[in-house]
């Protein structure tokens, strides 16, 4: 392997080329955009394939500074995660903001495109934004130790920011306080239950405010569908039960076609409207074995548990583009959109679940650059 200052670009992997450049770094939020732009056949090496899984971006300061000024420390952390919460929240904004005051060379449909790559990166629905963890940093130093890049007896004490700020006096004393009011209140709560229990809370009631809460950490709140944590679940059972009952499990990874303009047309509330009515489409149209799920933006998929052919799957994918094809109604107005779907079946295509994902994903591009509105099932040419 030869390394070669890097050009900036992807475009060095262009064929033909004086560069003789095979592969080069790269932001999984831009380059794959700008390579399928510009037509260049590429293939992802994802560092988490060989559980090589570093943060991304870290903020660093000195340890000097950070004793000296935690404040600053503590307020320029805050307002980084406060930015970044509002960004992706706020992406068309954010997006209309950049083109407006920044001059990107990038267009807004490439800037729309980092804009939701970077979503699942982030992972904040199971991580909050900003943590890091020691466990994960030892993991980190360990894989730069099998290097031989760094040390064996490396240290990460004193390496993550903790605010050193002593608690004044009263918070001790308020402490102190609580702790005895906590006392005598537990003292009387116990005497109370003790005299009447018919005063407990209904089983049935608590049961129900968890069953609700649970529901509200695995689903979309727009459209009710599970999102990435409860799809990863149900995927996993589905290429369990594949491989107990020797059958097959689908993924069908599905990008709406002509959505943006519903959003420039129409405003975001008939593309909300419209996200609502495809996901009603979408359950309606599968078993109640399978799962649809939303991944974020106009992006979806569906799983198929349990099939028995491998034409089946196919079926589905075109029952699927009939139905979001189907014209819908707002405010008077006929709305029409269509469909890109990707399909990987398992084991047929890959005996990693995993790679099942991405490669309905790689798919569902093949699908979209041969016209839209149609699908592809996953093919190695």
């Amino acid at each position: 392997m030869k390394l070669v200052p890097h050009t900036g670009t992807v475009e060095s992997l262009k064929r033909p080329n004086e560069s003789g450049i095979d592969a080069t770094t790269a932001y999984l939020s831009t380059e794959p955009f700008l390579a399928t732009q510009l037509n260049i056949p590429h293939h992802i090496f994802n560092p988490r394939d060989l559980n090589i899984d570093f943060y991304g971006d870290t903020l660093f300061t000195s340890s000097h500074f950070a004793d000296l000024h935690p404040e600053t420390v503590v307020a320029m952390r805050s307002s980084l995660i406060k930015g970044w919460q509002y960004a992706l929240k706020n992406s068309d904004e954010l997006v209309s903001i950049i083109l407006a005051k920044y001059y990107p060379k990038k267009d807004r449909l490439a800037l729309s495109y980092e804009s939701q790559a970077i979503i699942p990166l982030f992972a904040s629905d199971i991580v909050d934004i900003g943590f890091m963890s020691h466990r994960r940093w030892h993991e980190i130093g360990s894989a730069f130790v099998k290097s031989e890049t760094l040390k064996q007896d490396y240290t990460v004490d004193g390496f993550l920011f903790e605010n050193k700020e002593p608690l004044p006096t009263w918070v001790y004393n308020l402490l102190v306080a609580s702790l005895l009011i906590m006392t005598l209140i537990t003292s009387i709560a116990v005497y109370i239950l003790g005299i009447n229990r018919r005063l407990t809370l209904s089983l049935e009631q608590i049961k129900e405010q968890k069953e609700i809460i649970e529901y509200q950490a695995t689903h979309d709140t727009l459209t009710g569908l599970p999102e990435l944590r409860l799809l990863h679940e149900r995927w996993d059972n589905a290429v369990s039960r594949a491989d107990r009952e020797d059958s097959r499990a689908a993924m069908l990874f599905i990008d709406l076609d002509g959505f943006k303009l519903v959003n420039d047309t129409h405003g975001h509330h008939a593309g909300d409207f419209v996200l609502k009515v495809v996901s009603s489409k979408l359950n309606k149209s599968i078993r109640n074995v399978d799962t649809a799920a939303r991944l974020g933006g106009d992006e979806f998929v569906v799983i198929l548990d349990c099939i028995k052919s491998i034409e089946d799957a196919p079926l589905i994918a075109n029952k699927l583009i009939a139905a979001i094809s189907q014209p819908i109604s707002f405010n008077n107005s006929v709305i029409s959109i269509g469909a890109s779907i990707g399909v990987a079946i398992y084991p047929v295509h890959s005996s990693k679940p995993e790679e099942i994902i991405k490669l309905a994903d790689l798919s569902m591009y093949k699908a979209k650059k041969s016209g839209k509105n149609k699908f592809k099932v996953y093919s190695s040419n």
